[in-house]
């Protein structure tokens, strides 16, 4: 699809638009403005999912800013994806988030971002018989307009959980509430390796994680230029690295977590595969909490608990992973599937 024809389609409602690439600044002043957003809408994670996507499947950057009297009001990551003839739209690859708009933004804009934002992607589908399931998270401040438009238009089609850890909290009020299971293996992976959280140039070091991941998957999973995109984002500031070290400094384990002002999301972890009966994860995840905590941040998202009976049907690996996350979680919120 082409952003002059969404201009078109939308210029009855008084709002415009621009695709991200033409004003990635725009985009970064509405990020900056709302604050407290999840990592999923930072540029880096965007450009991430570009490299990671566009080797392994025919991918399109589609992201939005919303315009109002000429200021940006909203910004909405979105993208469409073809294997085969099958079309999918969604964010980042995978379900479709709610465009993000800027706090206290007055209930008539609001309402022509979202109204404009269901005629784009109607617009899409028409054009492509592209499928789309939405994801919406369901926080402390209840539901959205997003979801409510979502309940007026679209089924219900799951619900999914996702963790999260409350960095607000004390250290030990935090450790404390690890699973009972957890909190000894905590203690053990500190004293049993040599653990280091690198915040910058560490080309070298990033090179180790990567070659250690392509070893234990025993294949390259994805492309070069997606791994130097993490790398920047570090040498940024908007990420950080947790590695362990045996006794003899080879490298044994990796965490990769992206931040942005106040939110914290678990990447990418690695370890190898002969000592996954020894706490490397435990101890990756502690220390990465630890360094959250004294950047300020308040929230940390740890990732997605499946149950075996939700619609997207995870397998037995993806639950026990989800599984071994809620062993850290402080809370648990919904996230509420929709499509047609």
């Amino acid at each position: 699809m082409n952003i002059d024809r969404f201009k078109v389609l939308i210029e009855k409602s008084g709002l415009t638009v621009k695709h991200i690439h033409e004003s990635r600044d725009d985009w970064n002043s509405v990020l900056s403005t709302v604050q407290d957003y999840m990592v999923d809408y930072d540029l880096d994670t965007i450009d991430y999912h570009d490299l990671y996507f566009s080797s392994a499947l025919e991918f399109k950057q589609q992201s939005i800013i919303f315009y109002a009297s000429g200021k940006p009001v909203a910004v909405w990551p979105l993208s469409t994806s073809q294997v085969n003839s099958k079309v999918s739209i969604g964010s980042n690859g995978t379900e479709l988030l709610p465009p993000l708009l800027l706090p206290n933004l007055a209930e008539k804009v609001t309402k022509k971002v979202i109204s404009a934002a269901h005629a784009i992607l109607d617009d899409i589908k028409s054009a492509t018989s592209a499928s789309c399931t939405f994801k919406c998270n369901m926080l402390s401040s209840g539901c959205s307009p997003w979801y409510k438009s979502l309940q007026e238009k679209h089924k219900l089609l799951d619900v999914t959980h996702y963790l999260y850890i409350d960095l607000r909290l004390d250290l030990d009020v935090i450790k404390g509430g690890f699973r009972k299971s957890f909190r000894p293996l905590v203690t053990k992976g500190l004293r049993s390796w040599d653990i280091e959280v690198i915040t910058e140039d560490c080309a070298a070091v990033f090179e180790e994680v990567r070659l250690l991941h392509i070893a234990v998957a025993g294949r390259e999973t994805r492309p070069k230029s997606s791994w130097d995109k993490q790398y920047a984002a570090i040498e940024t500031g908007h990420a950080f690295l947790v590695t362990l070290r045996d006794d003899e400094q080879a490298l044994v384990g990796a965490g990769y977590f992206l931040v942005n002002q106040q939110q914290a999301l678990y990447g990418v972890g690695v370890y190898k595969r002969e000592l996954f009966d020894q706490p490397l994860g435990h101890a990756v995840q502690y220390k990465a909490i630890e360094h959250m905590k004294s950047l300020g941040l308040t929230t940390y998202c740890i990732g997605q608990r499946p149950y075996s009976h939700e619609y997207s049907q995870p397998t037995d690996k993806e639950v026990q992973i989800g599984y071994f996350k809620e062993g850290f979680a402080t809370h648990m919120y919904p996230a509420f599937i929709f499509g047609e």
